[in-house]
């Protein structure tokens, strides 16, 4: 019999306080999980991430306590929606914030989500650039999967996924036909709020991300 080998490697650096972040959010939030799809057909796929940001920051206003954090034991509601932005580098996951989501037009998000990203994969953003989300939306693309649940950024009380987009036979106005489709998720702190209000959270976004889509495809 061949003896096994192994190797370890330290967790260290940003890994390690992504580890940290991770557990604490995992040990602390009784996370619940909604799952609705999206209709994307046509949808300028260079203003996605934006088109999103974009819905996010306009729903939040009908639905707050997920634009929120839990803090000493109170729910604490932000008026404005800063969203933070999963982006994968080679030193680990990175989530700066952009700011004001609900008050900027899609073109003005698009520009800062490029620039924060491009900062994040130089390791070159800045304290303040990454604190201060009052949410957090991931969106793993093609490598992500067509499914999965994100971890909650603790001590916020929600986090949106947009996964893999996929061509599908639906059904509209009666008739089979082939549409672009993706798994929007919802990931929420059960302390703040039940099913049936992130239920229509979660409703609502998708069908203000296809309203927005359905715009941004109309004027390419």
């Amino acid at each position: 019999m061949i003896e096994q080998t192994e190797t370890r490697e330290a967790i260290t650096g940003v890994r390690k306080l992504i580890a940290a972040n991770l557990v604490k959010s995992h040990t602390e939030i009784p996370a619940v999980n909604i799952i609705e799809e999206c209709d994307l057909t046509g949808v300028d796929r260079a203003k996605l991430v934006p088109i999103v940001l974009a819905s996010i920051g306009e729903v939040v206003r009908s639905f707050p306590v997920f634009n929120a954090a839990v803090i000493d034991g109170e729910i604490v509601r932000y008026d404005r929606c800063d969203i933070g932005i999963a982006v994968d580098t080679e030193r680990g996951l990175m989530v700066p914030a952009v700011r004001d989501c609900g008050n900027r037009d899609v073109k003005a998000l698009a520009d800062e989500v490029v620039s924060l990203a491009a900062k994040a994969r130089d390791g070159k953003l800045s304290p303040l650039e990454m604190r201060g989300a009052t949410t957090t939306f991931t969106s793993p693309g093609k490598r992500g999967g067509i499914i999965a649940t994100p971890i909650i950024n603790a001590p916020q009380t929600a986090i949106v996924g947009l996964h893999r987009m996929v061509d599908k036979p639906v059904v509209r106005d009666n008739q089979i036909v082939i549409r672009t489709i993706a798994n929007l998720t919802l990931t929420f702190d059960h302390r703040v709020a039940d099913g049936a209000l992130a239920g229509d959270y979660l409703l609502t976004l998708a069908r203000t991300i296809e309203a927005h889509a359905l715009k941004h495809q109309a004027s390419r």
